[in-house]
């Protein structure tokens, strides 16, 4: 699979600065991390973290912004449950950690697209 990386860039750039949120889970970073949700629980408290007791998922007003993405999520050809975006600052950390309910074992799969600069 291949997408436009200009058209990527533009959905970014309709996020504004203001919509992004510091990440829900300081023990396992350093620095700034921040993120916004395109599909999460509906009514979640932290749309960053959705409610794993939920098996109900939809677009969050973000999402609608972004064709592009909507456009990428639809590409993959699988049931999207959950999808944010996340930024790492420069000289910020990521520890190693587990994530609760995720992963093969809970009959998920993640997938990670990583911007370098």
């Amino acid at each position: 699979m291949s997408f436009d990386a200009a058209k990527l860039q533009e959905d970014l750039a309709r996020i504004g600065e203001e919509e992004w949120q510091a990440h829900f889970n300081k023990g396992v970073y350093d620095g700034d991390w921040s993120g916004v949700a395109l599909r999460t629980t509906p009514g979640a408290l932290l749309p960053l973290y959705p409610d794993p007791t939920k098996n109900e998922f939809a677009d969050t007003e973000l999402m609608e912004w972004c064709p592009y993405f909507r456009e990428v999520l639809a590409a993959l050809g699988c049931t999207v449950q959950f999808a944010r975006l996340l930024k790492l600052a420069a000289g910020a950390n990521i520890r190693a950690h587990r994530d609760y309910t995720l992963g093969l074992d809970y009959g998920t799969a993640r997938l990670h697209v990583l911007q370098q600069r």
